[in-house]
């Protein structure tokens, strides 16, 4: 909870859809375990990246979307990055 995005509900979500976070060396097993890394055809030279696989938990998926957006909505630090970048 300590996440900007995270409330109390969102981390037992997570907790209970992920198991023990342990298992996951880095975060993009994580993310592959979620389903929120792009589809990708590759062969030979040719390498087509498109949406997201959606495999793994779809609550998982969606509770980490939605912080993902809360985070990006109220937070002035993220705010301001995203309008640096652009």
């Amino acid at each position: 909870m300590t996440i900007p995005g995270i409330n109390i509900y969102s981390a037992t979500s997570i907790v209970a859809e992920t198991g023990d976070i342990n298992r996951f060396d880095r975060k993009e097993k994580l993310a592959s375990y979620a389903g929120l890394t792009p589809r990708q055809n590759q062969s030979g030279s040719r390498d087509i990246r498109g949406h997201i696989t959606k495999h793994g938990p779809s609550m998982l998926r969606f509770i980490l979307v939605t912080a993902a957006h809360s985070l990006i909505k109220y937070s002035k630090k993220i705010k301001y990055q995203k309008t640096v970048i652009s």
